[in-house]
């Protein structure tokens, strides 16, 4: 028969189970159990300081973020108001050269149209002066008498510059 289940040794071996059993509940209670507790205490001190780190962390990055859109933004509002600006200059240096243009092509207009006007009275002079020498000389082979030249002349231009006048 084994020992164990012999009946005579029980006694023994309920008090040998009883002192095993309150030392280890004492080793457990009062050594392992409260290391355990340290351990655990620790880890969540660490954990919990870990959340609040994160938090403030997250918090200082909302604002970082924050404060980097509002810089974009005002990069974006000086960088708007430097195409304005830059427009607005070239619109009016557009402009200046425009009216400068204009101003040397009334110039010019105005030039070409007194040297048109001093050409064709020059030509007028000239023509009258070619038909009063046409003129003259054809009265001169028409005429018997001899008729000055001057007042034909005088005559035939008066009698254009009436006719041009009249036009």
């Amino acid at each position: 028969m084994l020992p164990q289940l012999d009946t005579y040794w029980y006694p023994a071996q309920v008090f040998w189970l009883g002192v095993a059993f309150a030392l280890l509940f004492l080793a457990v209670n009062f050594v392992i159990a409260p290391r355990l507790f340290q351990i655990v205490d620790g880890r969540k001190r660490i954990v919990q300081a870990d959340l609040q780190q994160a938090e403030t962390l997250t918090g200082e990055a909302k604002m970082v973020l924050e404060s980097y859109n509002m810089a974009i933004e005002a990069a974006k509002q000086e960088i708007s108001d430097m195409i304005a600006s830059a427009a607005k200059a070239e619109n009016q240096k557009i402009a200046l050269w425009k009216e400068q243009c204009s101003e040397r092509v009334e110039r010019a207009l105005n030039e070409a149209i007194e040297k048109t006007a001093e050409k064709e009275a020059e030509l007028r002079e000239k023509l009258a002066a070619d038909v009063a020498g046409i003129t003259a000389m054809a009265l001169k082979e028409w005429t018997v008498d001899n008729i000055s030249p001057g007042v034909i002349k005088s005559e035939a231009a008066n009698i254009y510059r009436g006719r041009a006048g009249n036009a």
